[in-house]
């Protein structure tokens, strides 16, 4: 029998997509999974949905928005004016809610889109949101340029009451950010552009740390780090950003650049704070400016700056029981909002093998050393080494036994045909749904085939990756050893500059195998691991967020 293993490779499920794509229905519950890039299209593109529940079940790259090909002038925002040629208004704001589950969305882009209306130009990941509930979702290097009216990263023009919590939007490299370019535009915010959540709406435990420029200088027109305008009976509770904040805009700082402050249009704040040396904006001091305190980057990343606003941290002493999602590495990073949920360690696979059985079909065996808040598996198979071809041959999801101790399974597929050569992968679900695909291994189905033999992968020497990732400021290292060897590790920043050398030319044995790092003196930003073992090189990448 011909048989062909194939190197296990580690690779996140977001990295892939399917060939056929049916849109999304709701859930048992009435809610809508956004689980894919396809998904998220989806949503931008249906304004009749704009009114329901979404949940966001997995981290989403929007790569393809900078494919001018594809999006002319990229993403297009949630709650927007899709009026056409021949009429100027039909704005259809979104008034649902989306809970992005501590989820992230990276390297979203929107460039100068045309507005058929001027006046109702609303550029962010959101456009126009009324009434809306937007809680626990991240984005990374949101890049926008603008002349829309509105400018923000998550939202441009946050109507009430819309409730807005545990978000945020941060870069990782200095291209990214939010600019407006012409006198069009009234309000710019790292977060938010212009919020008027008169009523109940409430923006709390959010941040910015993007970059803000706005280019005009339209009378009145504002700017800031965080909003861009807090106006008509706002409120802001502990919130704060430390982006460059830099234009033409007659009202301009650091964490927004017009708070209103009189009678009904008055915005109230509560414990917000903006970074003044990395603004480059205004002056510390222990008196609101615009509904933030400034402070100097060292005062910005000291724990009791914000226990002196009665903020409240996550207990590492008592982490069952925690009431906030803020955390600090006290000295060493800004505040940072963290999951819900403990992270764990992912399936460790040791063997993913595949023989043909002496009657019909194919016998697939792996072994997992570990499962931790663990579901279970899925089988996929293709007849190309493409995932993207793959389709899913298990009918139920086989469970896990969920255990820190050594485990074997087994799958037979009895639909092969004789003279083919198939591919498989292996997919692990974790309680929390995030998953994970193992694979390929490959199989020559002959009838010349013996069956009962199992073709075991030899132990190999690969970079399993950092785990967690993004990680702040600590993470391991998992990698495997085709046998014990002398290895080495270092790190280089995105500018392929080195960092810091972990271990040079040290012994660890066959198998898998981890090592510690630390990224607490180093800045928010993308870092590439890279170890040498004898002749072999391999690099992977990795996310600070402080």
């Amino acid at each position: 029998m011909k048989t062909k293993v194939l190197l296990l490779l580690l690779m996140s499920v977001f990295m892939f997509s399917t060939i056929l794509y049916a849109d999304p229905e709701p859930r048992d519950d009435g809610k809508y999974e956004i689980s894919s890039w396809d998904d998220l299209k989806w949503l931008a593109n249906t304004p009749g949905v704009w009114d329901q529940d979404f949940v966001q079940t997995e981290p989403i790259y929007a790569d393809e928005t900078n494919d001018t090909d594809i999006w002319p002038n990229g993403w297009t925002p949630i709650g927007r004016n899709i009026a056409e040629e021949g009429t100027t208004a039909n704005l259809v704001m979104f008034t649902g809610t989306y809970d992005g589950q501590n989820n992230v969305i990276y390297n979203l882009h929107l460039e100068n889109p045309i507005h058929l209306n001027t006046a109702l130009g609303r550029d962010g990941f959101f456009g126009h949101t009324k009434d809306a509930t937007i809680i626990n979702l991240g984005l990374i290097d949101v890049d926008i340029t603008s002349n829309a009216n509105y400018v923000g990263g998550l939202i441009a023009y946050c109507f009430g009451p819309t409730r807005v919590e545990n978000c945020f939007v941060m870069s990782s490299t200095s291209t990214a950010g939010i600019t407006s370019v012409d006198n069009s535009t009234s309000a710019t915010g790292g977060l938010v552009g212009y919020i008027a959540t008169s009523g109940v709406g409430m923006i709390t435990n959010c941040y910015s740390g993007i970059s803000v420029n706005h280019v005009g200088s339209k009378a009145a027109s504002s700017a800031g780090g965080f909003a861009g305008s807090i106006t008509k009976g706002a409120s802001l509770s502990n919130c704060y950003s430390y982006g460059l904040v830099s234009g033409n805009a007659p009202n301009i700082g650091g964490f927004a650049g017009i708070k209103l402050t009189a009678g009904t249009n008055e915005g109230t704040t509560k414990g917000c704070f903006w970074d003044v040396e990395t603004s480059e904006q205004g002056i510390e001091g222990d008196i609101e400016v615009k509904g933030a305190i400034g402070k100097t980057t060292n005062q910005m990343q000291t724990k009791s700056t914000y226990e002196d606003a009665d903020w409240v941290f996550y207990d590492e002493d008592d982490p069952e029981t925690y009431t906030s999602y803020w955390r600090i590495d006290d000295g060493e990073s800004y505040p940072y909002l963290v999951k819900p949920q403990h992270d764990t360690l992912p399936v460790e696979l040791s063997s993913f093998t595949v023989n043909q059985l002496v009657n019909e079909g194919v016998e697939l065996r792996w072994v997992a050393e570990t499962e931790t808040n663990f579901l279970g598996y899925n089988i996929y198979r293709a007849e190309s080494f493409s995932l993207n071809d793959a389709i899913k041959i298990n009918f139920t999801i086989v469970p896990g036994y969920n255990t820190s101790v050594r485990n074997s399974y087994k799958y037979e597929d009895t639909t092969v045909e004789m003279d083919k050569e198939y591919f498989y992968w292996l997919e692990s679900v974790d309680l929390d749904l995030t998953n994970e695909y193992h694979g390929p291994i490959s199989i020559y189905v002959s009838d010349m085939a013996e069956g009962g033999e199992v073709y075991i992968i030899p132990p190999v020497t690969r970079l399993v990756g950092a785990y967690p990732n993004p990680f702040n400021p600590s993470t391991n290292i998992y990698f495997s050893l085709d046998k014990g060897r002398n290895v080495s590790f270092d790190i280089y920043n995105a500018q392929g500059q080195f960092i810091k050398n972990l271990c040079t030319d040290k012994y660890f044995d066959k198998g898998n195998n981890s090592l510690a790092f630390t990224g607490s003196n180093l800045a928010s930003g993308i870092y590439y691991i890279n170890l040498r073992a004898g002749t072999e090189t391999m690099t992977k990448k990795m996310l600070l967020l402080k």
